[in-house]
């Protein structure tokens, strides 16, 4: 049905010189890719050591830090006093809520 020509060698290594160029700019496209995913990751690095802790961050953070402890350890008085009757305790809850409430609202980044 089909023929096979008589020079089948000459065809077959130019298909296998192709195949090779193109493994080869396969190869090449993939050390493009990871050179340009390496120098994103250098960049990005040296845009955050650039930005760094500058004091407003550091204030932002630990105001943050600070809304969320005292509204844990004032939520956790108004507790004790709730347990133990005094009529109080409802001020201090309040106040833990209030203060994780603002520490919410606030965003440390």
């Amino acid at each position: 049905m089909f023929s096979i020509p008589e020079n089948q060698g000459e065809h077959h290594q130019e298909i296998d010189l192709r195949l090779a160029g193109i493994d080869h700019e396969l190869c090449r496209i993939a050390a493009q890719k990871a050179a340009a995913k390496r120098e994103r990751r250098r960049l990005r690095r040296a845009r955050r050591a650039l930005n760094g802790r500058t004091p407003a961050r550091i204030a932002r953070t630990a105001f943050h830090v600070l809304l969320i402890v005292g509204g844990a350890v004032a939520f956790v008085v108004g507790g004790v006093m709730f347990v133990m009757g005094v009529p109080g305790a409802k001020t201090y809850i309040d106040i833990g809520t209030a203060a994780w409430g603002l520490a919410s609202a606030f965003p440390t980044k």
